[in-house]
Protein backbone atom coordinates (compact mmCIF):
# COMPACT_ATOMS: atom_id res chain seq x y z
CA UNK A 1 0.00 0.00 0.00
CA UNK A 2 0.84 3.45 -0.96
CA UNK A 3 2.64 6.00 1.99
CA UNK A 4 -0.78 8.62 1.92
CA UNK A 5 -1.50 10.97 4.22
CA UNK A 6 -3.09 10.01 7.19
CA UNK A 7 -6.54 10.53 6.35
CA UNK A 8 -7.57 9.70 10.23
CA UNK A 9 -9.18 11.93 12.59
CA UNK A 10 -9.83 12.55 16.01
CA UNK A 11 -12.85 13.30 16.49
CA UNK A 12 -13.52 15.46 20.03
CA UNK A 13 -15.44 12.75 22.46
CA UNK A 14 -17.64 12.93 25.76
CA UNK A 15 -16.16 10.51 28.31
CA UNK A 16 -18.91 8.54 28.94
CA UNK A 17 -18.61 5.44 31.36
CA UNK A 18 -18.12 2.25 29.48
CA UNK A 19 -21.23 -0.14 30.21
CA UNK A 20 -20.03 -2.57 33.00
CA UNK A 21 -19.30 -5.79 31.69
CA UNK A 22 -22.28 -8.14 31.10
CA UNK A 23 -22.34 -10.64 33.95
CA UNK A 24 -22.27 -14.80 32.52
CA UNK A 25 -25.98 -16.00 31.71
CA UNK A 26 -27.28 -18.26 34.22
CA UNK A 27 -26.06 -21.89 34.04
CA UNK A 28 -29.52 -23.30 34.53
CA UNK A 29 -30.54 -21.84 31.75
CA UNK A 30 -28.12 -24.32 29.85
CA UNK A 31 -29.03 -27.33 31.35
CA UNK A 32 -32.41 -26.95 30.38
CA UNK A 33 -33.84 -28.48 26.60
CA UNK A 34 -34.41 -26.33 24.15
CA UNK A 35 -38.12 -26.25 22.99
CA UNK A 36 -39.13 -24.45 20.72
CA UNK A 37 -42.27 -24.90 18.46
CA UNK A 38 -42.28 -24.40 14.61
CA UNK A 39 -42.05 -26.45 11.56
CA UNK A 40 -38.49 -26.42 11.25
CA UNK A 41 -36.41 -26.33 14.81
CA UNK A 42 -32.66 -25.06 15.09
CA UNK A 43 -30.22 -26.98 17.27
CA UNK A 44 -27.57 -26.43 18.87
CA UNK A 45 -24.09 -27.33 17.44
CA UNK A 46 -20.36 -26.90 18.81
CA UNK A 47 -18.64 -23.91 16.84
CA UNK A 48 -17.41 -24.84 13.28
CA UNK A 49 -14.49 -26.87 14.25
CA UNK A 50 -13.08 -25.98 10.57
CA UNK A 51 -13.27 -22.37 10.96
CA UNK A 52 -10.94 -23.15 14.12
CA UNK A 53 -9.16 -25.46 12.15
CA UNK A 54 -8.04 -22.90 9.46
CA UNK A 55 -6.98 -20.08 11.98
CA UNK A 56 -4.68 -21.12 15.05
CA UNK A 57 -6.31 -20.34 18.37
CA UNK A 58 -2.82 -21.33 20.73
CA UNK A 59 -3.05 -17.89 22.68
CA UNK A 60 -5.32 -16.55 25.80
CA UNK A 61 -8.30 -14.56 24.83
CA UNK A 62 -6.54 -11.89 26.18
CA UNK A 63 -3.39 -12.38 24.17
CA UNK A 64 -4.61 -12.69 20.91
CA UNK A 65 -4.82 -9.76 18.49
CA UNK A 66 -8.03 -8.43 17.58
CA UNK A 67 -8.95 -5.40 15.03
CA UNK A 68 -12.45 -4.17 15.10
CA UNK A 69 -14.10 -1.82 12.66
CA UNK A 70 -17.49 -1.35 12.69
CA UNK A 71 -20.41 1.41 11.28
CA UNK A 72 -23.57 1.77 9.92
CA UNK A 73 -24.86 -0.36 6.74
CA UNK A 74 -23.19 0.15 3.40
CA UNK A 75 -20.23 2.13 4.62
CA UNK A 76 -17.68 -0.56 3.41
CA UNK A 77 -17.13 -2.83 6.57
CA UNK A 78 -17.45 -6.10 5.17
CA UNK A 79 -15.27 -5.32 2.55
CA UNK A 80 -12.46 -3.55 4.53
CA UNK A 81 -12.55 -6.26 6.93
CA UNK A 82 -12.46 -9.23 4.31
CA UNK A 83 -9.81 -7.63 2.30
CA UNK A 84 -7.68 -6.67 5.12
CA UNK A 85 -8.42 -10.03 6.68
CA UNK A 86 -6.67 -11.76 3.93
CA UNK A 87 -3.63 -9.47 3.74
CA UNK A 88 -2.75 -9.89 6.91
CA UNK A 89 -3.82 -13.83 7.44
CA UNK A 90 -6.39 -13.30 9.72
CA UNK A 91 -9.53 -15.18 10.21
CA UNK A 92 -12.57 -12.31 9.06
CA UNK A 93 -15.15 -12.92 11.56
CA UNK A 94 -18.49 -10.79 11.24
CA UNK A 95 -19.79 -10.57 14.61
CA UNK A 96 -23.57 -8.88 13.71
CA UNK A 97 -23.99 -12.38 12.05
CA UNK A 98 -24.54 -13.95 15.63
CA UNK A 99 -26.98 -11.17 16.46
CA UNK A 100 -29.13 -11.57 13.11
CA UNK A 101 -28.88 -15.23 13.55
CA UNK A 102 -30.17 -15.75 16.90
CA UNK A 103 -32.86 -13.07 15.79
CA UNK A 104 -33.89 -14.81 12.62
CA UNK A 105 -34.54 -17.74 14.64
CA UNK A 106 -36.43 -15.84 17.17
CA UNK A 107 -38.83 -14.71 14.52
CA UNK A 108 -38.82 -17.97 12.49
CA UNK A 109 -39.99 -19.54 16.02
CA UNK A 110 -42.72 -17.18 16.11
CA UNK A 111 -41.43 -14.32 18.38
CA UNK A 112 -42.71 -11.02 17.82
CA UNK A 113 -42.02 -7.36 19.59
CA UNK A 114 -43.93 -5.32 21.39
CA UNK A 115 -44.15 -1.50 20.79
CA UNK A 116 -41.73 -0.76 23.60
CA UNK A 117 -38.99 -3.26 21.79
CA UNK A 118 -39.65 -5.61 23.91
CA UNK A 119 -39.48 -9.72 22.61
CA UNK A 120 -42.45 -11.71 22.97
CA UNK A 121 -43.06 -15.15 22.93
CA UNK A 122 -45.74 -16.90 19.78
CA UNK A 123 -48.30 -16.57 22.47
CA UNK A 124 -47.59 -12.53 23.49
CA UNK A 125 -45.60 -13.02 26.41
CA UNK A 126 -42.51 -10.80 26.94
CA UNK A 127 -39.32 -13.27 27.10
CA UNK A 128 -37.88 -12.05 30.01
CA UNK A 129 -41.11 -13.61 31.86
CA UNK A 130 -40.99 -16.39 30.38
CA UNK A 131 -38.58 -18.88 31.86
CA UNK A 132 -38.62 -21.31 29.20
CA UNK A 133 -38.28 -19.32 26.06
CA UNK A 134 -35.88 -17.50 27.80
CA UNK A 135 -34.13 -20.80 28.32
CA UNK A 136 -34.48 -21.66 24.77
CA UNK A 137 -33.15 -18.54 23.35
CA UNK A 138 -29.68 -17.75 26.09
CA UNK A 139 -29.09 -22.15 25.24
CA UNK A 140 -29.25 -21.10 21.20
CA UNK A 141 -27.02 -18.38 21.49
CA UNK A 142 -24.72 -20.10 23.41
CA UNK A 143 -24.17 -22.72 21.26
CA UNK A 144 -25.74 -21.37 17.89
CA UNK A 145 -25.55 -23.40 14.91
CA UNK A 146 -23.66 -21.25 12.49
CA UNK A 147 -20.92 -21.58 10.26
CA UNK A 148 -18.63 -18.83 8.49
CA UNK A 149 -17.84 -19.77 4.98
CA UNK A 150 -15.44 -17.24 4.17
CA UNK A 151 -15.16 -15.65 0.57
CA UNK A 152 -12.44 -13.23 0.18
CA UNK A 153 -13.86 -12.39 -3.26
CA UNK A 154 -17.10 -10.84 -1.50
CA UNK A 155 -18.66 -8.44 0.73
CA UNK A 156 -19.28 -10.72 3.24
CA UNK A 157 -18.61 -14.73 4.51
CA UNK A 158 -21.98 -16.54 3.59
CA UNK A 159 -23.72 -17.63 7.01
CA UNK A 160 -25.08 -21.14 6.93
CA UNK A 161 -27.56 -22.80 9.91
CA UNK A 162 -28.30 -26.29 10.59
CA UNK A 163 -31.67 -26.87 10.97
CA UNK A 164 -33.93 -30.27 11.82
CA UNK A 165 -37.20 -31.74 11.17
CA UNK A 166 -39.95 -31.97 13.75
CA UNK A 167 -38.90 -36.19 13.29
CA UNK A 168 -35.74 -35.30 14.89
CA UNK A 169 -34.49 -35.99 11.01
CA UNK A 170 -31.01 -33.71 10.65
CA UNK A 171 -30.39 -32.34 7.01
CA UNK A 172 -26.75 -33.06 6.35
CA UNK A 173 -26.61 -29.47 4.54
CA UNK A 174 -26.56 -26.33 6.02
CA UNK A 175 -28.42 -23.61 4.80
CA UNK A 176 -27.51 -19.81 4.01
CA UNK A 177 -29.20 -17.68 5.44
CA UNK A 178 -27.17 -14.12 4.12
CA UNK A 179 -30.43 -12.54 2.21
CA UNK A 180 -32.80 -13.27 5.21
CA UNK A 181 -30.04 -11.48 7.68
CA UNK A 182 -28.55 -8.53 5.48
CA UNK A 183 -31.05 -8.17 2.24
CA UNK A 184 -33.78 -5.13 3.24
CA UNK A 185 -35.70 -6.58 -0.10
CA UNK A 186 -35.70 -9.75 0.82
CA UNK A 187 -39.27 -11.68 1.58
CA UNK A 188 -38.59 -13.27 4.46
CA UNK A 189 -36.14 -11.04 5.97
CA UNK A 190 -35.21 -10.39 9.63
CA UNK A 191 -37.47 -7.97 10.68
CA UNK A 192 -35.46 -4.85 12.65
CA UNK A 193 -37.41 -4.23 15.58
CA UNK A 194 -37.16 -8.01 16.37
CA UNK A 195 -33.20 -7.76 15.95
CA UNK A 196 -33.69 -4.85 18.07
CA UNK A 197 -35.65 -6.78 20.58
CA UNK A 198 -33.48 -9.58 20.97
CA UNK A 199 -30.23 -8.22 21.58
CA UNK A 200 -31.57 -5.94 24.47
CA UNK A 201 -31.93 -9.22 26.32
CA UNK A 202 -29.12 -9.15 28.32
CA UNK A 203 -28.37 -13.01 28.84
CA UNK A 204 -29.23 -13.24 25.30
CA UNK A 205 -26.08 -11.16 24.64
CA UNK A 206 -23.80 -12.42 27.30
CA UNK A 207 -24.54 -15.91 25.46
CA UNK A 208 -23.24 -14.46 22.08
CA UNK A 209 -20.67 -12.70 23.47
CA UNK A 210 -19.28 -15.88 25.16
CA UNK A 211 -19.90 -18.11 21.55
CA UNK A 212 -17.73 -15.05 20.09
CA UNK A 213 -14.90 -15.26 22.43
CA UNK A 214 -15.08 -18.96 21.43
CA UNK A 215 -14.58 -18.39 18.04
CA UNK A 216 -12.02 -15.81 17.98
CA UNK A 217 -9.08 -17.25 17.12
CA UNK A 218 -5.19 -15.82 18.08
CA UNK A 219 -5.50 -12.70 15.27
CA UNK A 220 -8.84 -11.13 13.74
CA UNK A 221 -10.55 -8.77 11.90
CA UNK A 222 -13.95 -8.59 13.27
CA UNK A 223 -16.81 -6.77 12.37
CA UNK A 224 -20.01 -5.33 14.35
CA UNK A 225 -20.45 -2.43 17.00
CA UNK A 226 -18.42 -0.93 18.89
CA UNK A 227 -19.63 -2.90 22.05
CA UNK A 228 -18.00 -6.08 20.76
CA UNK A 229 -14.89 -3.82 21.04
CA UNK A 230 -15.54 -2.48 24.63
CA UNK A 231 -17.35 -5.54 26.04
CA UNK A 232 -16.67 -8.96 24.31
CA UNK A 233 -12.87 -8.37 23.86
CA UNK A 234 -12.54 -5.69 26.79
CA UNK A 235 -9.51 -8.39 28.52
CA UNK A 236 -7.84 -8.26 25.18
CA UNK A 237 -4.76 -6.13 25.52
CA UNK A 238 -3.27 -5.73 21.51
CA UNK A 239 -6.51 -4.43 20.00
CA UNK A 240 -7.51 -1.41 17.52
CA UNK A 241 -10.53 -0.11 16.73
CA UNK A 242 -12.00 2.11 13.26
CA UNK A 243 -15.57 3.23 13.29
CA UNK A 244 -16.48 4.01 9.07
CA UNK A 245 -19.55 6.75 8.49
CA UNK A 246 -20.99 7.73 4.79
CA UNK A 247 -23.29 9.92 3.47
CA UNK A 248 -26.73 8.10 4.14
CA UNK A 249 -27.71 8.88 1.00
CA UNK A 250 -24.60 7.77 -0.69
CA UNK A 251 -25.27 4.85 1.05
CA UNK A 252 -28.60 3.91 -0.11
CA UNK A 253 -26.67 4.20 -3.30
CA UNK A 254 -24.39 1.37 -2.83
CA UNK A 255 -27.33 -0.33 -1.49
CA UNK A 256 -29.95 -0.28 -4.24
CA UNK A 257 -26.68 -0.61 -6.74
CA UNK A 258 -25.84 -3.94 -4.89
CA UNK A 259 -29.03 -5.50 -5.23
CA UNK A 260 -29.75 -4.64 -8.69
CA UNK A 261 -26.21 -6.43 -9.23
CA UNK A 262 -24.24 -3.14 -10.62
CA UNK A 263 -22.54 -2.48 -7.22
CA UNK A 264 -19.73 -0.62 -9.13
CA UNK A 265 -22.03 1.39 -10.86
CA UNK A 266 -23.79 3.14 -7.38
CA UNK A 267 -22.13 6.86 -9.00
CA UNK A 268 -24.75 6.52 -11.60
CA UNK A 269 -27.54 6.01 -9.89
CA UNK A 270 -26.85 8.48 -7.13
CA UNK A 271 -26.51 10.99 -10.42
CA UNK A 272 -30.07 9.70 -12.42
CA UNK A 273 -32.74 11.51 -12.62
CA UNK A 274 -34.93 8.71 -13.62
CA UNK A 275 -37.75 8.78 -11.59
CA UNK A 276 -38.23 5.24 -10.70
CA UNK A 277 -34.32 5.11 -9.76
CA UNK A 278 -34.88 8.20 -7.53
CA UNK A 279 -37.81 6.67 -6.15
CA UNK A 280 -35.68 3.20 -5.14
CA UNK A 281 -32.50 5.38 -4.09
CA UNK A 282 -35.24 6.55 -1.14
CA UNK A 283 -36.70 4.07 -0.03
CA UNK A 284 -33.18 2.90 0.79
CA UNK A 285 -32.07 5.00 2.09
CA UNK A 286 -34.88 5.33 4.76
CA UNK A 287 -34.27 1.51 5.37
CA UNK A 288 -30.60 1.88 5.66
CA UNK A 289 -31.40 4.82 8.13
CA UNK A 290 -34.08 2.61 9.83
CA UNK A 291 -31.43 -0.41 10.38
CA UNK A 292 -29.17 2.12 11.97
CA UNK A 293 -31.89 2.98 14.35
CA UNK A 294 -32.39 -0.84 15.34
CA UNK A 295 -29.14 -1.30 15.38
CA UNK A 296 -27.98 1.98 17.80
CA UNK A 297 -25.02 3.36 15.62
CA UNK A 298 -25.46 6.40 16.76
CA UNK A 299 -24.37 4.38 19.96
CA UNK A 300 -20.82 4.11 18.74
CA UNK A 301 -19.69 7.73 18.35
CA UNK A 302 -20.24 7.46 22.02
CA UNK A 303 -16.84 5.41 22.96
CA UNK A 304 -13.94 7.51 23.81
CA UNK A 305 -11.36 8.00 21.73
CA UNK A 306 -12.65 6.28 18.92
CA UNK A 307 -10.85 7.18 15.29
CA UNK A 308 -13.92 7.89 12.39
CA UNK A 309 -12.63 7.29 8.85
CA UNK A 310 -15.79 8.91 6.18
CA UNK A 311 -15.60 6.33 3.05
CA UNK A 312 -18.51 8.56 1.43
CA UNK A 313 -16.20 9.56 -2.08
CA UNK A 314 -13.41 6.85 -0.62
CA UNK A 315 -12.43 3.87 -2.33
CA UNK A 316 -11.93 0.59 -0.70
CA UNK A 317 -8.14 0.87 -1.25
CA UNK A 318 -8.28 4.28 0.82
CA UNK A 319 -10.17 2.45 3.24
CA UNK A 320 -7.62 -0.43 3.84
CA UNK A 321 -4.76 1.71 3.22
CA UNK A 322 -6.61 4.00 6.46
CA UNK A 323 -7.33 0.63 8.22
CA UNK A 324 -3.77 -0.55 8.17
CA UNK A 325 -2.29 2.89 9.55
CA UNK A 326 -4.56 2.18 12.40
CA UNK A 327 -3.50 -1.47 13.58
CA UNK A 328 -0.35 -2.04 11.82
CA UNK A 329 1.83 -0.53 15.05
CA UNK A 330 -0.38 -2.59 17.50
CA UNK A 331 -0.22 -6.10 15.11
CA UNK A 332 4.18 -5.62 14.68
CA UNK A 333 4.18 -4.89 17.93
CA UNK A 334 1.91 -7.91 19.06
CA UNK A 335 3.78 -10.58 15.89
CA UNK A 336 7.23 -9.92 18.07
CA UNK A 337 6.03 -10.38 21.09
CA UNK A 338 3.90 -13.76 20.05
CA UNK A 339 6.70 -15.15 18.02
CA UNK A 340 8.92 -14.30 21.09
CA UNK A 341 6.94 -16.34 23.04
CA UNK A 342 6.61 -19.06 20.87
CA UNK A 343 10.19 -19.77 20.49
CA UNK A 344 10.95 -19.46 24.56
Amino acid sequence: MGNRQDPLKQRPRSHSEVPDPLREPDASFEQQELKLRAQEVFIPLAPDSGFLKRHEQTLALEDRAVVCVFGGAATGKGTTCSKFAEEIGAAYIDSGALFRTISLIAQREGFSASAEKRLLTPDGRPVEDDEEALAALVYTARNLPIRFKEQYDNASPAILIAVTSLSGEQREDYIDISSQIRDSNVADRLKPEILAATVRIQPVRAALYEFLREITPDQAVVEGRSNIFTEVYRDVHSKTALQLVADAKVRGARRLAQSLGISDEWQRLLDSRDEDVQEGLTEMTLAIQKRDLADGVEDDAKIPGVIQYDTTFNTVAQTIDALEQRAEPMLSAWRATFEKAKKS
